[in-house]
């Protein structure tokens, strides 16, 4: 439970300053899709996308999200 815990703090904080970088630079972000791994899918997804190839916590999140679990 703790894990999973540190686990959802953990992408919570990297999701907070994706969002936090974006308002900082008064940038949108959202695009016309809201589907990971699509083309213009806007610059939060962007960003995301850009963590998941380097941080581990965000590339454990997206494998999740991509194979519906939670």
């Amino acid at each position: 439970m703790e894990k999973e815990k540190a686990h959802w703090r953990n992408v919570l904080l990297r999701i907070l300053a994706a969002i936090q970088y974006l308002a900082k630079n008064n940038d949108a972000l959202r695009g016309s899709s809201d589907v990971l791994y699509e083309k213009n899918n806007g610059k939060f997804l962007g960003i995301i996308e850009m963590l998941a190839k380097f941080d581990p916590v965000i590339s454990e999140h997206v494998r999740r999200i991509k194979g519906n679990e939670t």
